[in-house]
């Protein structure tokens, strides 16, 4: 497989996790209902997978080398985006009858699938796949933890003065 493909398979896959799961994270820190993940999941999952198939088209578009396939690597990055993206989403869609536990299904999920690409990328990179495993699984968390506080305070400032 070409390392182009292979990079935004990475590249969307990553993101697609990182994405949809600080969205989750951000609707828990928020207590909000959970049928907002789904919303707000799906509607981002199919929003930002156009877009980072849109960028990856334009940015192998006006890279000059000669193995160069713009609409391959888009494709791939959409595909890659929503077939990981919809990992943080799956707890919420198939187990409906408790919102905290959905919210840590779906946290394991993502840190376990955000390990499986970090040991990818070190696989391909020839580098220490402990190494990229943690680096990703890592800045996805700080991700999510940020997203979850965040939302908390937010949250909390709107009920006491609103």
């Amino acid at each position: 497989m070409n390392k182009e493909f292979i990079k935004s398979f990475i590249y969307g896959g990553t993101d697609g996790i990182i994405t949809i799961f600080n969205i989750i994270s951000g609707i828990e820190g928020a207590n909000l209902n959970k049928l907002y993940v789904i919303i707000l999941g799906f509607g981002t999952l199919i929003a930002d997978a156009v877009s980072m198939a849109v960028s990856s088209y334009v940015s192998s578009k006006s890279d000059n080398s000669k193995e160069n396939y713009p609409l391959k690597n888009g494709i791939i990055t959409f595909l890659s985006f929503i077939l990981f993206g919809l990992l943080p989403l799956l707890s919420f869609i198939f187990i409906t009858n408790n919102k905290i536990s959905n919210y840590y299904i779906s946290l394991l999920i993502s840190l376990f699938s955000m390990t499986i690409l970090g040991i990818i990328q070190g696989f391909i990179t020839k580098k220490n796949i402990f190494k990229t495993a943690f680096t990703t699984s890592s800045v996805g968390m700080f991700g999510a933890l940020l997203s979850y506080n965040i939302a908390r305070l937010i949250s909390n400032y709107i009920k006491q003065h609103y």
